[in-house]
């Protein structure tokens, strides 16, 4: 009778526990997500498509700020460039269309991203949404929550995957969505970093889901739509290949 009683209890707790991991993912209000532009560059030169990291790039830059209600919100409040002009030094340094298309990269995450951020008050404005976008990357430094841990970019070391896991989680205090791509000799790329965040735009658990159909879920035919809109390389990081972080300074044509 106490054997059945226990398991019940244990049964129990293992149901709070999801029902509370399934509270915190609907808390989530917002993924904030740090690419890795050498990934990126490498990836795209594989299926010979342009990409270049600017000079001045030797850290994480922005791919994009999203709130989770929603893509391309509001057609009625367009892009506007000089609404931001201030920030665009900042943007092109921190957030840089990696792809060459310049301010297109910015409009396009605006009009799928940034016009259903409006119920946020941080970001009710398409000027807050940038400079909040640029605040959360200032206060994220992964290239040094990396390093604090002895995780550097490398031509010579890989790395375990809960290394790199463990790192992000004792910067945040949870665990973010670590994605990489997978390499032909069993060893996996470090891409990106999505950061769940709540409504007061603190770290939250994120749900271990793959973000792809999301990325795709637009039905828009628009040209600019389709400059970005395309299947992510990027994946859940595996815990049982070797993790490759290459140094910028493979810099490539």
């Amino acid at each position: 009778m106490m054997e059945v009683f226990l398991q019940l209890c244990v049964l129990l707790l293992v149901a709070a526990a999801e029902s509370s991991h399934r509270k915190e993912y609907t808390d989530v209000a917002v993924i904030f997500t740090q690419q890795w532009p050498m990934t990126f560059c490498l990836e795209k030169h594989a299926h010979q498509e342009p990409c270049v990291i600017p000079d001045n790039v030797t850290f994480w830059t922005i791919h994009g700020l999203w709130p989770k209600n929603g893509e391309f919100c509001n057609a009625s409040w367009p892009f506007n460039e000089t609404k931001i002009k201030e920030l665009v030094p900042l943007l092109k340094l921190y957030w840089p269309d990696l792809k060459g298309h310049g301010s297109e990269f910015w409009k396009y995450e605006w009009d799928k991203h940034g016009t259903c951020a409006g119920s946020l008050p941080e970001m009710n404005s398409e000027f807050k949404y940038f400079n909040k976008a640029l605040e959360l990357h200032h206060n994220q430094n992964l290239l040094k929550i990396l390093s604090n841990m002895g995780i550097v970019p490398s031509l010579k070391n890989t790395y375990k995957f809960a290394d790199i896991e463990m790192a992000f989680h004792k910067a945040f205090g949870v665990k973010p969505k670590v994605q990489c791509i997978k390499e032909k000799d069993q060893k996996q790329m470090l891409g990106q970093i999505e950061v769940c965040l709540n409504k007061s735009l603190l770290p939250i658990a994120c749900e271990h889901s793959s973000t792809q159909a999301k990325s795709q879920s637009s039905n828009s035919n628009s040209t600019q739509k389709l400059i970005y809109l395309m299947t992510s390389p990027f994946h859940l990081c595996s815990n049982a290949l070797p993790v490759v972080y290459p140094p910028i300074s493979m810099r490539m044509p």
